[in-house]
């Protein structure tokens, strides 16, 4: 049987367990019996809290385990009772179920659906739920920094749409490397891209933006034996200190600022004004 089934009396001694069931005990606990024939169940149950109350209640319910360890696997562990009387005086069956397969897949549609596959940033959408759903602290105020790769057009038209991606990679892993433990950072255009965080005012939102500018502004692309490019960036730049502005507002003032940006001259960082917020319209 390739479930892993053990079977527990009223004293909570297992009295029934077969061969997949002594391998994944094994697995989850690290504790290598000869048999677990007669041995207390709370060896298993002493590091899982939510599956041990329902258990001592008798009471049926659905869990997940996950292994962590050179193999990534997950158990499903299903409590049974196995009378169905109201009663604490009975056996329990515990069935463990393989779920690796199932979590992988499900990790691979959550990724296709939060991130971008080139870029290994999180999509638009995506990056806009995390953003609404950012509180700001008390005594900080919320970032949100527009970064446009300056002339990416060029780059595909000189050098071909693989060059294109290099270049939209690189930069990705560039804003990863700066921002992977103080912000969020998503690709939210072709070459655009966002990054929000916390800061004091906006004076230091606005040196924090200048040094990725600087940063970007000495870097470049290897493409081949031959060719490398110099990338530059333009940034808009929006802060608010209130809880009650919008994503929606934030970046429209971000988008406006790039755009200047972008307009006078390219390779540096405007600040936008403070959000304003839009009232529904009432009719």
């Amino acid at each position: 049987m390739k479930d892993g089934v053990v079977l527990t009396d009223q004293k909570d001694r297992i009295i029934g367990i077969n061969e997949a069931a002594t391998s994944i005990l094994l697995e989850i606990t690290g504790i290598l019996h000869e048999t677990w024939m007669g041995k207390d169940i709370d060896l298993f149950m002493r590091d899982h809290e939510d599956i041990s109350a329902h258990y001592s209640q008798r009471t049926e319910g659905q869990f997940e385990i996950e292994c962590t360890g050179m193999r990534e696997i997950c158990y499903g562990v299903s409590l049974i009772a196995t009378e169905h009387r109201a009663t604490e005086n009975k056996g329990m069956l515990i069935v463990f179920s393989d779920h690796s397969e199932k979590k992988r897949y499900e990790r691979e549609l959550l990724y296709q659906a939060t991130v971008d596959d080139l870029t290994g940033l999180y999509n638009r959408r995506h990056f806009m739920q995390m953003v609404q759903n950012q509180t700001i602290p008390d005594g900080l105020g919320l970032a949100l920094l527009l970064f446009d790769i300056d002339d990416f057009k060029l780059i595909n038209d000189t050098y071909g749409h693989l060059a294109g991606d290099q270049a939209l990679v690189d930069f990705s892993n560039k804003i990863l490397l700066v921002y992977q433990d103080k912000g969020i950072a998503g690709r939210v255009g072709g070459e655009e891209f966002a990054v929000c965080f916390f800061a004091e005012d906006k004076r230091a939102a606005l040196k924090e933006a200048e040094d990725f500018r600087t940063t970007m502004s000495g870097y470049t692309i290897i493409l081949n034996e031959y060719d490398s490019v110099h990338l530059t960036a333009s940034i808009g730049i929006s802060f608010t200190e209130r809880r009650e502005v919008t994503f929606e507002d934030l970046y429209r003032e971000a988008d406006e600022a790039l755009y200047r940006s972008k307009n006078t001259g390219k390779n540096r960082v405007t600040l936008g004004r403070e959000p304003v917020l839009r009232e529904a319209v009432k009719g």
